[in-house]
């Protein structure tokens, strides 16, 4: 089985590599360099993928790296947004709650205790809660997306891969940032940044953003067309301590509240044509299919609330330096939401989530210099999940008292040492490895259904190992080869909001990924190109078992995957004026075995061959951007098109989303002195139709579509 996946793993590898070594006309994108190249000689990016500051073009993982200038030419606010520049990456939700995937490794299991495939890291910090995988980005400096495990490097729950969000330091030079906005539907936002020197080695800032708007939905129930209507706000102040050049505190407070009804509002999805809703046909029930429709009669909204203190510790000691991550938040959530999809007002429920996060670790990195470079780290996660409250939710059709369904809770502890080490044998041959070792445990787990009684399934630990091996072959500085093999591992869970079995454990999922690749950085022309295979065992799956003599839906290791493709980057700049870049992933994702599947009908089905859910076969991405001289000041014009092929939402291929397109314009001048930039932009300008995100239950499909096309006329004043 392996062999077999080798042989197509190394038939890929050779038609990728020989295909584009020769030809950089035809490479296309992952987003990598984002046109960021000076006359003579190829501007180097810098990237944290390998725990230390490298080139971007010497680290052996395929990685989109999105600067602060990309993000704005994009028109990213939210990380969600990252998608449109990032082939192979997708943002999908639970209603709010957001599960990043990459090449096809996503969750679908929304439980306590239960994190995404991909782990998303904050200035070096992660959290695992899924209401907080989607956040507004505030005084970014870059964005990079690790794709294939990283399970050596960054750990437990990073089977697709790894996104780094990185913010600027507090600088001692003064500077202030104000930006004002206001486009469709009311949406309006202010934002600013401030950062200044206290004394010779004090330094402060400050990131504040407030966001607000109507929405684009309209209740045609109730009449209201401001559904929709949001308000999110973060603040997050820093102040950097570096009392000598070898050591440094950095310390950082956020607090962030999001209201935003957006993921509560679905209507039904048409599924072959028509409304897959039970209520649809009630007498009286107003059922709305269109975009921007719902017809509800309940109190829909969603509230997220966090508060994270953080410590980052640095110190020099000559031969290396010695980084503490300390780290504690609180991240706190409510939805409120239809499983009628109609305004009968049948079934709606409201859910509380509460959690508290602790995270330290301890990284060790050699300095640059000789041609062993190494790696030591320790980590330890604490995570308390908790759901206090599961149940009815107000509704015209459902009078207080509320009746509670479910509580249950489950605490998350790891350990882990690792260490990594790239020695160079000859001037041009590199050679890495790494181990990590983790020890997991499930402790105080409960689970309480009401109609059933409490559960209290007994502390579960387990044990994983996670190496990665790679070879490089350095053709000059701005050219070299790489193999690697690399496994990854998500975590075991309890399925503990299930009836019938909330004491059986699910084991880890397992990963083992194999990837060839090339970077070339040119002048004016640079691209990547990599091929992967991965073996992706005892995935975390609802299926079918007997239970009792009665088959029950439970979720388990369900399932295994083969997943390959090829996926390249290219970055084109033409003369002084005009730049382009352009990505592609072409993704093979299938089932290799997936017994006794449910489909919507919740008949059993062989899955084996099928689709992995939200794995597209194709998405590509193409960004330009031209700058002239405009009444003394600078005139730049962007735009971006993103593609995605057919899909499907489900994991049996019967809730499709077909292939569809989006375009993003910019334009924005800036003053002779650059103080003052003012710009248009506009998101989705085609109005393409398509659905966000499709939520099956029991009494229907409910549908979250994508934004229709909006603009906004903002201003920004830097000083």
């Amino acid at each position: 089985m392996i062999g077999r996946g080798l042989f197509r793993f190394t038939l890929l590898s050779g038609a990728a590599v020989v295909g584009f070594l020769p030809s950089a006309a035809w490479a296309q994108v992952e987003g990598g360099r984002d046109a960021e190249l000076a006359s003579g000689e190829a501007t180097q990016i810098i990237v944290t993928a390998q725990r230390r500051e490298e080139n971007l073009q010497d680290v052996p993982i395929t990685i989109t790296s999105i600067s602060q200038e990309k993000l704005k030419d994009a028109n990213i606010i939210e990380l969600q947004d990252i998608v449109k520049v990032s082939p192979g990456t997708r943002f999908d939700s639970r209603y709010s709650y957001f599960t990043p995937g990459i090449r096809g490794i996503s969750t679908t299991q929304y439980l306590p205790g239960n994190p995404s495939n991909v782990a998303v890291y904050l200035d070096g910090f992660t959290s695992p809660a899924l209401a907080s995988s989607n956040f507004q980005l505030m005084n970014i400096e870059n964005v990079q997306v690790l794709k294939g495990p990283q399970g050596t490097l960054f750990g437990r729950n990073t089977t697709g891969g790894a996104i780094l969000v990185n913010t600027a330091k507090p600088s001692f030079d003064s500077k202030v940032t104000l930006e004002a906005g206001y486009g469709s539907y009311n949406a309006h936002r202010i934002e600013g940044y401030a950062t200044t020197g206290l004394s010779e080695n004090l330094a402060v800032d400050a990131a504040v953003r407030y966001a607000g708007g109507d929405g684009w939905i309209t209740n045609v129930f109730t009449g209201d067309d401001e559904a929709g209507k949001f308000k999110n706000f973060n603040l997050r102040l820093g102040l950097y301590f570096e009392p000598s050049d070898d050591f440094s505190l950095l310390m950082r407070y956020e607090r962030g509240h999001r209201n935003d009804p957006t993921g509560s509002l679905m209507n039904v999805y048409l599924l072959d044509g028509q409304p897959s809703c039970v209520f649809c046909a009630t007498p009286g029930a107003i059922t709305t299919t269109k975009r921007g429709e719902v017809a509800l009669d309940e109190l829909l909204d969603f509230f997220h609330d966090t508060e994270v203190f953080q410590l980052t510790a640095e110190l020099d000691v000559g031969s290396a330096t010695i980084t503490s991550y300390t780290q504690y938040k609180t991240d706190d959530a409510e939805q409120l939401y239809s499983l009628d999809l109609t305004n009968i007002g049948a079934v709606a429920l409201q859910g509380i989530e509460e959690n508290e996060i602790f995270t330290q670790e301890i990284l060790v990195n050699s300095n640059p210099g000789p041609r062993f470079q190494w790696t030591l780290g320790a980590y330890y996660f604490y995570w308390d999940s908790q759901w206090p409250y599961v149940g009815r939710a107000p509704g015209a059709g459902s009078p207080a008292p509320y009746p509670q369904f479910l509580e249950s809770g489950i605490v998350s502890e790891s350990l882990a040492g690792f260490a990594d080490a790239t020695y160079q044998v000859t001037d041009n041959l590199f050679l890495t490895g790494g181990l990590r070792y983790t020890h997991d445990a499930l402790k105080n787990a409960y689970s309480n259904f009401f109609a059933v009684g409490p559960a209290y399934p007994p502390t579960l630990t387990t044990d994983r190992i996670t190496p990665r091996a790679v070879v490089r072959y350095e053709f000059d500085s701005g050219s070299s080869l790489y193999a690697s093999v690399s496994r990854g591992y998500k975590a075991a869970i309890y399925n503990i909001s299930s009836t019938t079995t909330p004491g059986v454990p699910i084991a880890p999922e397992d990963i083992w990924a194999y990837e060839i690749g090339y970077k070339h950085a040119g002048q004016d022309l640079s691209f990547n190109v990599s091929s992967y295979y991965y073996d992706y065992s005892d995935q975390q799956l609802q299926k079918s078992v007997i239970i009792n003599n009665t088959p029950q839906a439970v979720i388990t290791n369900a399932a295994s995957a083969e997943i390959y493709g090829i996926e390249a980057d290219v970055s084109l700049r033409l003369g002084n004026h005009f730049s382009l870049n352009a990505g592609a992933n072409w993704n093979h994702a299938r089932y290799k075995e997936f017994q006794d599947a449910l489909d919507l009908s919740n008949n059993l089905i062989d899955a084996s061959g099928l689709r992995l859910s939200r794995a597209p076969d194709f998405t590509a991405t193409v960004g330009a951007g031209y700058t002239t001289d405009l009444g003394g000041g600078e005139l730049k014009l962007s735009g971006n098109l993103f593609y995605t092929s057919r899909f499907y939402f489900d994991l049996t291929q019967d809730v499709p989303q077909d292939s569809y397109a989006t375009l993003d314009l910019r334009a924005e001048w800036t003053d002779p002195s650059e103080t003052y930039t003012i710009a248009l932009s506009g998101k989705n300008v085609t109005d393409t139709h398509y659905y966000n995100q499709a939520a099956p239950n029991a009494l229907g499909i409910g549908a979250i579509w994508g934004a229709p096309a909006q603009v906004e006329a903002s201003i920004r004043v830097m000083f």
